[in-house]
């Protein structure tokens, strides 16, 4: 993939993202550059939580999306994306260590 200039990502970019990114990308998504963005990160103050990583920063794209309301993934026809179904698993009290879960 080749990195969009700074300020100028797209949803589809920041989707194809792999699950974390670097300091310099993360800035560059946020329109900042990279002294801006050490700056905000080493006081604490980078718009999504940063983590460090050694001598450096890594940053989780869900949070870059999440800040910019980008979602995960796109639906067709507005309905629910697949990934946010849930399937809940239950036991009853009457249930052993050897019985299966049941899902619902």
């Amino acid at each position: 993939m080749t990195r969009p200039a700074r300020g100028q990502w797209t949803p589809d970019d920041l989707r194809a993202l792999p699950v974390i990114v670097d300091l310099a990308t993360a800035g560059s998504i946020l329109n900042m550059g990279l002294t801006k963005s050490r700056s905000l990160a080493a006081s604490g103050h980078f718009p999504v939580p940063v983590i460090r990583h050694g001598d450096r920063y890594v940053v989780p794209t869900a949070a870059l999306r999440a800040l910019l309301g980008v979602p995960d993934m796109q639906t067709a026809g507005g309905g629910t994306p697949a990934a946010a179904t849930t399937t809940t698993i239950t036991r009853s009290d009457a249930d052993d260590d050897t019985t299966p879960a049941r899902a619902t």
